[in-house]
């Protein structure tokens, strides 16, 4: 992903909904991050898993983002490892990539084995 998109997501974006990886919901930017405290959730690192991005641009003006990601994190003090595939939503708006939905559910590697 380029990094400058992940940027412009913050820019103009209200009515953000994202779900989280149990099916927690969340209606905007702002309480996706005091959700992130109440449940002391640190995200250490997210690091794409190259090769596994599809973009899908429809009309110029949405996009259709899925991509795996390692990520570290804290949760109440206890590290963890795992892997997420993210489905995002962007609209382009006054020129800027606009995140309006995003999910990130957890991969289960017995199930669904991750070729490199």
């Amino acid at each position: 992903l380029d990094p400058a998109l992940k940027v412009q997501t913050q820019k103009n974006c209200n009515g953000l909904i994202s779900v989280g990886p149990k099916g927690d919901i969340n209606y905007s930017l702002s309480e996706w991050k005091d959700t992130q405290v109440k449940e002391k959730l640190i995200f250490r690192s997210v690091k794409v898993i190259p090769g596994s991005e599809i973009i899908r641009i429809y009309g110029s003006t949405t996009a259709v983002v899925n991509w795996l990601a390692d990520v570290k994190l804290s949760v109440q003090g206890q590290d963890i490892s795992l892997k997420v595939r993210r489905l995002e939503v962007f609209v382009k708006k006054d020129g800027n990539w606009c995140m309006v939905a995003g999910q990130g559910t957890q991969v289960d590697e017995k199930l669904f084995p991750i070729i490199k």
